[in-house]
């Protein structure tokens, strides 16, 4: 059986009030009654009922986070960094994994706040545009901050512009030289929205080519569960695309995948194929996972600002909750190109004779 308050108070013969405000500090508890309380809670292995006591108190020192997915490097990342930061404010953190299903999104949110949250952290595409009111009925109840999310013009949402970052990873290949540059992907549901590809069309028209919907090209399928029970992309179903694309494309001289996995799927392939990068093709990723730093030639690529994203979307939220606030702010925190070796200038083919 749990240990109690009246037990500690029994134990140390004091009241039950007394108990309760020294665990909590009360100054009119002396100090020397605290130690002894305190030490008595300890031998007696009290652990206080938290869920009682945010009843009480109206407030329980947790966050709820909802993601909808968890598998990628750079996602964990983002998790693992909001986990310390919310500990170091003193606050304990709840992880819902949706699998990106919006109706267990919903249904999360809702089982969280019932249990006494006092705000929430919305990650990913957990809500669909069909659940904007369902969404923006949640602000009402706890406050909620949504992460590279936008539900509506109201509420709290923190993003990175990584439409900005892939404007400019195509302004570094073309400054290069490249002209024939496409971008790669895995599977996405309803890409044509995504910023990431909303920029490289944009990036692409800003250095005079209109017709950058025609050069998205999807390298693999869905992600699937492999032996060990991790999410990874079928290596052999990208090689294959990878070299059709290649005899489709033969012009092709630099390429930006959405993702560092994705790319150093790709960059696999090229190897295997007997293209060297980037002196036959440039390649950028989009992450900045560690194992792009590992790689060879070491990956390009556009870096998340996980710890910014991070720091913003906790202080937003904190601020929330210690004022009772239900405003609508917006903060957009600009991406970063990491230059490596696996981007360089296009070689000519008359270069290439004179070489010969």
């Amino acid at each position: 059986m749990a240990v109690s308050i009246k037990d500690i108070a029994k134990k140390v013969g004091v009241s039950d009030a007394a108990v309760s405000m020294a665990l909590r500090n009360h100054p009119r508890i002396s100090e020397s009654r605290q130690k002894q309380i305190r030490k008595a809670a300890r031998q007696m292995n009290y652990h206080p009922n938290l869920l009682a006591r945010g009843l009480v108190q109206k407030k329980t020192n947790s966050i709820g986070l909802i993601m909808a997915e968890v598998e990628l490097e750079v996602v964990s990342a983002k998790m693992i960094t909001l986990n310390h930061l919310a500990e170091e404010a003193g606050y304990r953190m709840y992880l819902v994994h949706t699998e990106g299903r919006q109706d267990r999104a919903l249904r999360s949110a809702s089982e969280l706040i019932s249990r006494g949250v006092d705000g929430l952290i919305v990650y990913g595409t957990s809500f669909g545009k069909s659940d904007v009111d369902a969404a923006s009925k949640l602000g009402s109840q706890v406050p909620v901050v949504f992460l590279d999310q936008y539900i509506s013009d109201s509420g709290l949402h923190v993003r990175q512009d990584k439409a900005a970052g892939v404007e400019q990873a195509v302004n570094h290949l073309h400054n290069l030289g490249h002209e024939n540059i496409f971008m790669m992907f895995g599977y996405w549901a309803n890409w044509q929205e995504a910023p990431r590809f909303t920029g490289f069309v944009k990036g692409m028209e800003q250095i005079g080519i209109a017709d950058a919907n025609s050069r998205i090209v999807e390298i693999c399928s869905r992600r699937k569960i492999d032996e060990n029970g991790h999410y990874a992309h079928d290596a052999e179903e990208t090689h294959q695309r990878v070299q059709m694309f290649l005899k489709n494309h033969p012009e092709c001289t630099a390429l930006i995948c959405s993702s560092d996995e994705i790319a150093l799927t790709v960059m696999r392939s090229l190897h295997r194929l007997g293209r060297k990068i980037p002196e036959d093709i440039s390649l950028v990723g989009f992450d900045n996972i560690p194992s792009g730093r590992l790689s060879w030639p070491a990956l390009t690529t556009i870096a998340q600002p996980i710890q910014k994203l991070a720091e913003a979307t906790l202080n937003m939220l904190l601020h929330s909750i210690k004022n009772k606030e239900s405003a609508s702010e917006k903060i957009v925190i600009p991406t970063e190109l990491i230059i490596r070796e696996s981007t360089g200038r296009r070689i000519q083919k008359s270069e290439v004779r004179n070489q010969i």
